[in-house]
């Protein structure tokens, strides 16, 4: 064969071939990319998880619409071009395949970011700061000269009180003139479980007006909280002739669950190690001060409160 004659046959034929894999694989300029398309069909996907959620799974409905021609907007397209996009892409599977395998990656991760971020939105309220009220007493007391007490004191045992809580104690207070009791005065204390004490107390004033009071306190020493204290109306000396209200009282107990996880843990490692609980002095690496805690563990709040009330 002549050797011009071959070259120019195989350059026809590399002409033809290249000519036929252009043809096959050039994409019309009506049609989205690859790249926009994968981006599109994971929106698109995202958007029909989120109405069908919502019980809007209809695409004919005008809401539905509404979103669906917002989603078209943000990547710059009509439905005619999606349309003969799809149908173009459908005509070439091997690219559509692609797609979707790019697609079904986009989902999944993003699947598995959501999952990540119920789970930590999970935890948080797990270990929250919880606030639950210990008062197990009436709210509402009312004293006069044929009552049998003569002072308002009160008792609080649970195993749920850990060092480092916070204990706080609000109430109503009003005295009338005529109460013959002298030095009237409140006191909210801690017990722990080597003796120890912790205490705080403010003065009350017979002139009948209504104050609100707040008592709190922060379990600052690293021992086991045995029980809480205190007398709401208490004197040092008494007459024979009480005149008095008390109202809306509670006892908060605030404190953080995953602090009271840890603490239980290291006592049952404790009991499995045979070492006596009451001999626990310090448990430093489980007692630090929780973000929440007051730098001060003493805190008092004395309000005048409208006849009104």
């Amino acid at each position: 064969m002549n050797p011009k004659s071959s070259t120019l046959h195989y350059l026809i034929c590399f002409t033809f071939f290249t000519f036929v894999m252009i043809s096959c694989n050039n994409r019309p300029s009506v049609v989205i990319n690859q790249g926009k398309m994968v981006s599109f069909l994971t929106d698109l996907h995202k958007l029909d998880g989120a109405l069908s959620v919502k019980g809007l799974g209809a695409t004919q409905d005008r809401e539905n619409i509404y979103y669906y021609n917002a989603l078209l907007l943000k990547y710059g397209i009509t439905k005619d071009q999606f349309d003969s996009s799809l149908v173009w892409y459908t005509k070439n599977p091997k690219k559509f395949e692609k797609i979707y395998v790019k697609v079904l990656l986009h989902l999944n991760e993003e699947d598995s970011v959501v999952k990540k971020r119920i789970m930590v939105y999970e935890d948080s309220i797990k270990y929250a700061i919880k606030r639950f009220n210990l008062w197990n007493k009436p709210v509402k007391m009312l004293l006069t000269k044929d009552s049998a007490r003569t002072s308002v004191d009160f008792e609080i045992v649970s195993t749920e009180l850990f060092s480092q809580d916070i204990y706080e104690l609000k109430f109503l207070h009003r005295i009338a003139p005529s109460d013959s009791c002298l030095n009237q005065r409140s006191v909210f204390r801690i017990h722990f479980a080597n003796g120890e004490t912790d205490s705080i107390f403010t003065n009350t004033h017979n002139d009948s007006v209504l104050r609100r009071y707040k008592l709190r306190l922060v379990a600052r020493y690293n021992l086991k909280v045995e029980r809480l204290t205190g007398s709401l109306l208490g004197s040092s000396t008494y007459k024979g002739v009480q005149n008095a209200l008390l109202d809306s009282i509670s006892l908060i107990h605030e404190f953080s669950p995953k602090t009271h996880e840890k603490m239980r843990l290291e006592l049952k490692q404790l009991k499995a190690d045979s070492i006596k609980i009451d001999s626990l002095q310090k448990i430093d690496s489980l007692h630090r001060r929780l973000p929440h805690m007051p730098r001060s563990n003493k805190f008092i709040h004395v309000e005048k409160l409208p006849k009104s009330l």
